[in-house]
């Protein structure tokens, strides 16, 4: 249904006759052509224990880790905690209206024959 919204392609072209730019393209292209994507990196910024404490709540199915919604922070909750909170949210009827139906057809629908 929302084919019709699909982008133009761009007709833009690189502007020519700039050495600054086409010198700084060519670096690029220079480095990144010398990288190694097969192996894996051979160092972490992470210390020893810090990668360990990671590893160990990311394999551990008692916590949640999750990215904040703003900020770019990560959050780490107990998975009994982040239940709760997730019921009291949800639970709050002054943000949220419990529903007798899945309206999605229904929005769908509005919102292609608007855009049609």
């Amino acid at each position: 249904p929302f084919s019709c919204l699909q982008r133009t392609p761009s007709t833009w072209t690189l502007p020519r006759n700039l050495p600054a730019l086409e010198l700084f393209i060519q670096n690029c292209r220079w480095e990144i052509n010398r990288l190694d994507f097969s192996t894996p990196l051979s160092h972490s910024n992470l210390s020893s224990p810090k990668r360990t404490a990671i590893d160990s709540l990311r394999n551990n199915p008692d916590w949640v880790i999750k990215p904040t919604d703003k900020g770019g922070a990560v959050v780490v909750w107990r998975v009994d905690h982040f239940k709760a909170e997730a019921a009291r949210q949800l639970l709050d009827t002054s943000s949220y209206l419990t529903l007798d139906h899945d309206p999605t057809d229904e929005h769908q629908a509005t919102i292609s024959s608007t855009i049609t």
